[in-house]
């Protein structure tokens, strides 16, 4: 039994009375109230709980089986993702890794991040250097250009302090794909040289992971220095 008193003034349940009613029996209080018996009886609402619960026991089952899958549901949906976090945290290391191998010039760490096979590796001018570019030469249409990994480290040999430096890190993955996607600067003599977007492909090979592709666009600094 619930024993609500009366509000004096109005004639009806106090409301927050009323209140705690429904977070008690909430989602099937309002058939409850629908169908609660209720006495009056010196200046007292009783309810018969016991009643009105067994009246809508398909309710509350219904309900718990919704809660029950529900949990499930995420419980599923945790446990892989709790599993590809160690991926994650083994992709970072391959970004930190590409960085120093450039800082060092340490070509034979650099060479291990990548695949065995051909690996995509191409630029695409943006529009605002193209029309600089087209402004010097007309007839150079072409907005893109594409080389090697090894081409790009033997071009980081060359005199002089080169680095990258990347921001807004975004890694996608499970256990054995993944895309990483970052906005970065290139410099020489720590002065940027160009800039822009890009974005990487990865396997898991033999337990490794091996970077398949590279694709960035291509921002001029002497036309467009990076915004800060």
């Amino acid at each position: 039994m619930l024993i609500i008193p009366k509000d004096n003034q109005h004639g009806s349940l106090k409301s927050g009375k009323i209140k705690d009613f429904y977070k008690l029996y909430s989602p099937f209080s309002n058939a409850c109230m629908r169908q609660m018996t209720t006495l009056e009886h010196n200046g007292f609402y009783t309810i018969n709980i016991m009643q009105c619960l067994e009246s809508n026991l398909h309710r509350l089952i219904l309900y718990m089986k919704t809660i029950s899958i529900t949990i499930f549901m995420l419980l599923s949906h945790f446990t892989p993702a709790q599993h590809f976090t160690k991926e994650k945290t083994e992709i970072a290391q391959v970004v930190q890794q590409f960085r120093k191998s450039i800082i060092k010039k340490d070509s034979a760490t650099f060479h291990r991040l990548f695949h065995e096979h051909p690996v995509v590796w191409v630029g695409v001018i943006k529009n605002g250097s193209q029309r600089k570019r087209l402004e010097k030469d007309p007839g150079n249409n072409k907005n893109y250009f594409s080389d090697t990994y090894k081409n790009f480290f033997r071009y980081i040999m060359e005199q002089g302090s080169k680095d990258e430096k990347f921001e807004n890190i975004r890694i996608i993955n499970d256990d054995v794909v993944a895309s990483i996607t970052f906005n970065y600067c290139f410099l020489e003599e720590n002065t940027i040289n160009n800039w822009g977007s890009e974005y990487w492909h990865l396997i898991k090979a033999e337990g490794k992971w091996k970077i398949v592709s590279v694709i960035y666009s291509y921002e001029n600094a002497v036309y467009f220095p990076k915004p800060k």
